[in-house]
């Protein structure tokens, strides 16, 4: 599947760049030459559980806290009901 996608890109490429014979066989990478593995892509990579930080209340909020801290901040003080409907109004 690799290689006719290979092909595939290459033929569409050759016709793109108006080749004078749009028909020739485009050249491929020799065999056992490395592409890109896709074990090395981002989104192929297993995931992961992250130990959450030691902290109280919702495990988001000690992530938050933790990168906080490494910047040198603090959480803002939690909101009073007021102010709290007023944001959501």
């Amino acid at each position: 599947m690799e290689h006719f996608m290979i092909r595939l890109f290459l033929a569409i490429a050759t016709i793109m760049a108006g080749s004078a014979d749009a028909s020739a066989e485009p050249a491929l990478p020799p065999p056992g030459a490395k592409i890109a593995q896709k074990n090395d892509w981002w989104s192929l990579q297993p995931i992961l559980k992250p130990t959450v930080p030691a902290g109280e209340g919702n495990p988001i909020d000690a992530f938050i806290l933790e990168k906080l801290v490494e910047h040198g901040l603090e959480m803002s003080p939690e909101a009073d009901a007021r102010t709290l409907i007023r944001r959501v109004s």
